[in-house]
C-alpha cells in the first residue's frame, strides 16, 4: 500500500495516473487471478468445505466496535501523510518547472 502509494504520488500527468492506477489494481489482484487460474477445480471445492476460522469476539465500548473508527483514522492519517511527505513535493516541482519554462 506505501510503495503503491508513492508510486501514484509521483506521477505528474493525468493519463498517467489513470494508467498507473489501472496497473496497481492489477498487481494488488494478481493473488487471486492465479488462484483462480492456477489451482486445479478440485483444491478449489475442498477449500469451499473448510470451515472458516472463528475470530475472538471484538471488544465494545459503549456497544460500539472500536475497530471501523481507528480503521478510518488510519487511512485518512496514511493519505495525509502521503500528500504532504510525496504529493506537495511534486507540486511545487512542477510549479517551478512551469515557472522556469515558460518566464
Amino acid at each position: 500500500l506505501y510503495s503503491g502509494g508513492r508510486w501514484l504520488a509521483n506521477t505528474s500527468a493525468l493519463s498517467d495516473l489513470l494508467l498507473n492506477c489501472a496497473a496497481l489494481v492489477f498487481i494488488l489482484e494478481l493473488d487471486e487471478l492465479l488462484f483462480e487460474t492456477l489451482v486445479p477445480p478440485h483444491a478449489k471445492e475442498v477449500m469451499t468445505k473448510l470451515d472458516g476460522l472463528t475470530l475472538p469476539r471484538e471488544r465494545e465500548v459503549c456497544g460500539a466496535s472500536w475497530r471501523p473508527p481507528l480503521v478510518f483514522i488510519g487511512c485518512c492519517t496514511f493519505l495525509a501523510l502521503m500528500a504532504d511527505w510525496y504529493a506537495s513535493p511534486m507540486q511545487s516541482r512542477m510549479e517551478s518547472v512551469i515557472k522556469e519554462m515558460c518566464d
